[in-house]
């Protein structure tokens, strides 16, 4: 997660985007998909704010359908095609615990509750009348 030693650009793609709800899956068992066709099935133990993942027990499997069981695997963002999500996880309920511990929490954006439409209302009786 990103923490305190995490930098401002770190911290602020983990509360402006998904990632947090990748930090918010962490100790749970799950299988990222590669952009290189390989997948990688294991217990994820940290998720930093450039979706950097860092897993344990894992079971890769190569593009040609190749097992192999690490110890440990570490993985870039970049090299991220896809992470599956536990059927069983609530995402919002795990975004929402995640987004507060970071600052922030899903809230109505600025400026909710001010009213809709164009302008700043007024007296209707001042405007010009239609011939």
């Amino acid at each position: 997660m990103a923490g305190a030693g995490a930098s401002l650009r770190e911290k602020y793609k983990s509360t402006n985007s998904l990632i947090c709800l990748l930090q918010g899956i962490m100790n749970r068992v799950t299988t990222v998909e590669l952009r290189n066709e390989s997948t990688a099935t294991g217990l994820i133990e940290n998720v930093d704010g450039f979706m950097n993942i860092k897993m344990k027990d894992v079971t890769f499997v190569s593009s040609d359908g190749t097992k192999t069981k690490m110890d440990e695997f570490f993985v870039q963002g970049p090299q991220i095609r896809y992470v599956q999500i536990p059927d069983d996880v609530n995402m919002m309920q795990v975004m929402n615990a995640q987004l507060p511990g970071m600052g922030r929490g899903l809230r109505k954006g600025r400026g909710a509750g001010r009213g809709t439409g164009r302008g700043r209302g007024g007296n209707a009786s001042k405007l010009p009348q239609p011939d």
